[in-house]
């Protein structure tokens, strides 16, 4: 049998974390390259908001940021269109322009 000595363990010990610190190091590369694809500007714009308290992202949908936890007026998508209702007036957000627009009701009562 041959004799394993405690050279052989040190040396066994280190490639082993040597190797566990590659694994880390490319798991955190893939994972990276991953979210900032997942999560890029137009991509979070998409389907989110900035929180008009803290400027964190959240759901458009959503009456309260999940992260400051403020509540805010909620959009409602509506024929295509993303809304907020006030007391006053309805505003649906003009995507291209990224610009709210105030509904003005027309003779057919749909929006321009």
């Amino acid at each position: 049998m041959p004799f394993v000595g405690a050279g052989h363990v040190m040396l066994l010990v280190i490639l082993l974390l040597l190797a566990g610190f590659v694994i880390a190091i490319a798991y955190a590369i893939i994972a990276s390259s991953r979210r900032s694809v997942a999560t890029g500007p137009s991509a979070m714009t998409a389907e989110r908001r900035e929180c008009p308290a803290c400027k964190e992202w959240m759901r458009r949908d959503a009456s309260i940021c999940p992260h400051c936890h403020t509540p805010s007026q909620p959009w409602t998508l509506h024929d295509g269109r993303w809304w907020v209702v006030n007391p006053d007036a309805s505003y649906y957000l003009d995507e291209p322009s990224r610009t709210w627009l105030r509904y003005e009701p027309t003779a057919g009562g749909r929006p321009e």
